[in-house]
């Protein structure tokens, strides 16, 4: 496994003395503890997560080789990925409060350098194919002050969009379905395995939501299991998972959702999960008798699963 170093230089600098410290951590895709995926399938595919060194790493291949490349933005943590199309993609990365490392949603074009797009807490980033519409979520540390920022051109120019969750209910994961469209889950506190939850969407940018379906009696989503991330494209396809939840699926928009074989959010977990396709996705899953996080290619809609590749270490942070 080819194996990247990262170098940390401090300088001091004293009258008549110069003092450099070197801070040296070597890293390969196997150091990798996975926490986000972005898949477009053909053999591209980003994961995001946790190294054993404690940076916050995104290791990545195009062509679907051997060869993984990374990139690592400090002390922290890579909290999702999201890849509109070949050529870009959006990162957004918790810092433990190191020097190395600053919080925000970062961008890089073409295997180039990473750019600083907007610093703060962020969250999730759900990205599509739609001239620059994106949507990135702020904390969930503190509920009240959870919401939805949401850009036209790219990452230049941001507005807040206002969201309209159920009473006891907060943000959890949004993303853009096309300009001025967005779907959103609202979940309640977890426990013991449940969650209230709310899917809703908008067609003007927040002005105005529609509840897609509910937790409540024939409303559509499972009582059953947390959530820690969900998708959903334009085609009406996606998906839901959580750390006490299986992998979820839905072919009409979000209104039924069926849960699938490949986690069961118990002893197999999914740590995260993309589409790039009505019927094809990529899946993170923490396999207990492997001991290892596999990434799983389906192009049924998950009937059936294939391996892409195994990381011998557990489930990252983020």
């Amino acid at each position: 496994m080819p194996r990247g170093v990262v170098l940390t230089f401090a300088t001091a600098t004293d009258p008549g003395t110069l003092t450099v410290a070197v801070d040296e951590r070597y890293i390969s895709a196997d150091d990798l503890q996975p926490s986000a995926l972005a898949f477009l399938g053909g053999g591209n595919e980003w994961v995001g997560g946790t190294a054993t060194s404690g940076d916050a790493v995104v290791v990545w291949r195009t062509d679907g080789k051997a060869t993984w490349w990374f990139h690592s933005f400090g002390i922290g943590s890579v909290v999702d990925v999201a890849v509109p199309d070949r050529d870009h993609v959006y990162v957004t990365v918790w810092c433990d409060g190191h020097d190395s490392c600053r919080s925000g949603l970062y961008r890089s074009n073409a295997n180039g350098p990473f750019e600083l797009l907007r610093p703060g807490r962020l969250r999730g980033v759900g990205f599509r194919r739609l001239d620059g519409v994106a949507i990135v979520g702020s904390s969930n540390s503190d509920p009240a002050e959870t919401g939805l920022i949401m850009t036209g051109d790219g990452a230049t120019n941001w507005e807040p969009v206002p969201t309209q969750c159920p009473p006891r209910l907060f943000l959890e994961d949004a993303v853009s379905l096309g300009p001025k469209t967005i779907a959103a889950m609202c979940v309640g506190s977890p426990g013991t395995g449940r969650q209230l939850k709310a899917l809703l969407i908008t067609d003007d940018a927040g002005r105005h939501w529609t509840v897609q379906s509910t937790t409540e009696r024939n409303g559509g989503l499972p009582y059953m299991g947390t959530v820690g991330g969900f998708d959903l494209r334009p085609d009406g396809a996606g998906w839901f998972r959580g750390p006490r939840a299986p992998l979820y699926g839905t072919m009409d928009g979000g209104k039924t959702w069926d849960p699938s074989s490949v986690a069961n959010g118990d002893l197999r977990i999914a740590a995260g999960a993309g589409l790039y396709g009505a019927n094809q996705g990529g899946v993170l899953v923490w396999d207990p008798d492997r001991q290892a996080t596999l990434l799983l290619e389906t192009v049924d809609g998950g009937s059936s699963w294939d391996e892409i590749y195994a990381f011998p270490q557990g489930l990252g942070p983020g």
